[in-house]
C-alpha cells in the first residue's frame, strides 16, 4: 500500500529537528530522539483520530441534509442557514471580512450548502418557510452554536450514583467501554505512513483490546446493585461477545490470505 503523500516522514523528520534543537542543546541531548518519537507518535495519533471522527461527523451531516432533501424535512433542510442569511433571505457575508482569507472556507461551505443540500431560497422547502434564517436574539450568536452549548450542557450534567451501588466500578466501567473502543484507532491506518501504532501482531491486539468492552458493559450493570441492571448487562456483554465471534472470523481469514498479522500488510 504505496503512499504519495510521505505524511509520517514529515512529521518524523519535523519533530527530530525540534528536538535536536531544543533538547539536543541542553544536558538532556540523550534523550531527544526519544522526544522526537514521542512528538511524533503523538501527533500520528490526533491525525488518524481527528481524521475518523471528523469522517463520524461528515457522514452525520450527510445523513441529516441529503436524506432531509429526499423526505422534505422542513428544519433539517434550513439547519445552517443562520451561519449567512438573516429574516427574509437577507445575506449576511461577514465572512468575506475576516482576515487573511480565512472566510474562504466558509464562503465554499455556503456555496455548497445552497447548491447541493438545498439551503437556497429558490428551493421549494425553504421557500415554503418563507425563507427564515433563524438568527434569534442577537447575543445567542447563530443557531448553529446552539450544539456547541447544548454539548456544554451535557458535559456538565450531574453525575448521579445509586445509594447502594459499587461507586468505583459504576464510575469506571463506562470509561472501560469507551478506552477499549477508542484504542482501535491507533491500529487503523490510513495509509502506509499515515498511522498512529504498527505492532507486529496489530490485527491480535485490536482484537483482544475490543474484547474488554463486554466487560465494561457487564461491570456497568453489576454495579448498579439491581437485578434488572445486571440482567440488562449480561444481555448486552453476550450481544458484544456474539458479535466479535463473526468479526474474529473474517479478520483471521484476511491474515491468514496475507500470512500476517500486521494491519498495514494485511
Amino acid at each position: 500500500m504505496e503512499d504519495w503523500v510521505v505524511f509520517r516522514t514529515w512529521v518524523g523528520d519535523l519533530t527530530q529537528m525540534i528536538a535536536d534543537n531544543t533538547v539536543g542543546k541542553t544536558s538532556l541531548s540523550d534523550y531527544s530522539d526519544g522526544v522526537a518519537i514521542l512528538m511524533t507518535e503523538t501527533i500520528m495519533a490526533i491525525t488518524v483520530f481527528a481524521t475518523i471522527m471528523g469522517t463520524i461527523l461528515a457522514l452525520l451531516w450527510i445523513e441529516r441534509k441529503f436524506f432531509a432533501r429526499i423526505m422534505d424535512r422542513r428544519g433539517a433542510t434550513m439547519a445552517l442557514r443562520s451561519l449567512w442569511v438573516g429574516e427574509g433571505g437577507e445575506h449576511v457575508d461577514w465572512y468575506d471580512d475576516l482576515p487573511f482569507g480565512t472566510g474562504k472556507p466558509i464562503r465554499w461551505l455556503n456555496n455548497f450548502l445552497n447548491d447541493k443540500a438545498g439551503n437556497a431560497s429558490e428551493y421549494e422547502t425553504v421557500h415554503r418557510t418563507k425563507d427564515r434564517g433563524y438568527h434569534g436574539v442577537w447575543w445567542l450568536l447563530p443557531g448553529m452554536i446552539q450544539n456547541v452549548a447544548d454539548g456544554m450542557k451535557f458535559m456538565t450534567k450531574e453525575w448521579i450514583v445509586p445509594a447502594k451501588a459499587d461507586k468505583f466500578i459504576f464510575e469506571v466501567a463506562p470509561f472501560i467501554i469507551i478506552t477499549s473502543t477508542v484504542m482501535i484507532f491507533a491500529f487503523i491506518p490510513l495509509s502506509s505512513n499515515i498511522y498512529s501504532a504498527n505492532p507486529e501482531l496489530s490485527l491480535l491486539f485490536m482484537m483482544a483490546i475490543f474484547g474488554i468492552a463486554p466487560f465494561g458493559v457487564f461491570f456497568a450493570g453489576w454495579s448498579s446493585n439491581n437485578k434488572y441492571t445486571l440482567l440488562g448487562g449480561i444481555r448486552s456483554a453476550a450481544q458484544l461477545t456474539a458479535y466479535e465471534i463473526p468479526l474474529l472470523v473474517t479478520v483471521l481469514s484476511l491474515a491468514v490470505l496475507s500470512g500476517s498479522l500486521n494491519i498495514i500488510e494485511t
